[in-house]
């Protein structure tokens, strides 16, 4: 038999002399899945509430749809969902990089990510929200890293690494948003600290990254942001693979506006 309605269910179950008393909302639609909740309490204590589809009998059981738990605390998809926040997908006239939130009001990026603009588009790698940033003056020690000034000064920060000390060999986590995909994650460990580069001292790290990742975080597992994502010698040279370098938080705060 097949109900299509709450009050059709109803006195079907009341001209079958059972005696139900039933919840205000009885059929509630799960849309997506095209179940109907049906909740109903009877005459004795027990109450009961099954999943039903519109096109079978009432008495069909059907699995409700699965729900993804909540991650563990201090877990790498934890980490993940609360940085995301935090991150964004950075759009320009001259391409797309990534960028992160240091500071209320002040995002960090890439010199090479935002060039000579003066404003660009920032994509929420969680929400997907869209808001404008204000391109500040760059640091000029070759580090390569920009600065960007939001207006809304209610978003959250990471977390930045203070003096505690890096290990190598500890996992780190890379966010960004490669080839527009926007907030792409990968994983990999920090493979040296104070890898020097053309007189700059990057972490070295082997977590994937590929162009659009650039100004993108590297977090650490407590959540906590050690470096930025800013060069791959795997782009310079086909022979190699994942030597990829962050400019150092360090840095970034030292020249922080």
């Amino acid at each position: 038999m097949t109900f299509r309605s709450a009050s059709l269910l109803a006195c079907s179950l009341l001209a079958g002399g059972t005696s139900l008393y039933l919840h205000t909302n009885v059929l509630a639609p799960i849309e997506q899945a095209g179940y109907y909740l049906v909740s109903f309490v009877s005459a004795t204590p027990n109450s009961t509430n099954q999943l039903v589809r519109p096109d079978l009998a009432v008495d069909t059981p059907v699995e409700a749809p699965s729900v993804s738990p909540a991650p563990a605390e201090n877990t790498i998809p934890y980490i993940v969902r609360e940085s995301k926040r935090s991150i964004y997908e950075i759009k320009s006239r001259v391409g797309t990089g990534s960028g992160f939130i240091i500071r209320p009001g002040l995002l960090v990026t890439n010199r090479h990510v935002v060039k000579e603009e003066t404003t660009v588009t920032l994509i929420n790698t969680s929400t997907k929200a869209e808001i404008q940033g204000k391109v500040l003056q760059a640091e000029t020690e070759g580090n390569d890293i920009a600065y960007i000034q939001i207006d809304d000064l209610s978003l959250i920060p990471l977390k930045v690494k203070s003096s505690s000390p890096l290990m190598e060999g500890e996992a780190l986590i890379a966010i960004g948003s490669p080839k527009g995909l926007t907030g792409t994650v990968t994983v990999g460990v920090l493979s040296a600290q104070n890898r020097m580069l053309e007189g700059k001292s990057y972490l070295q790290h082997d977590a994937a990254i590929s162009p659009g990742n650039s100004g993108g975080p590297v977090i650490n597992l407590q959540g906590v942001v050690v470096g930025m994502t800013t060069l791959s010698m795997t782009s310079l040279t086909k022979n190699y693979q994942n030597l990829n370098m962050a400019v150092p938080i360090e840095l970034i705060m030292k020249y922080a506006p």
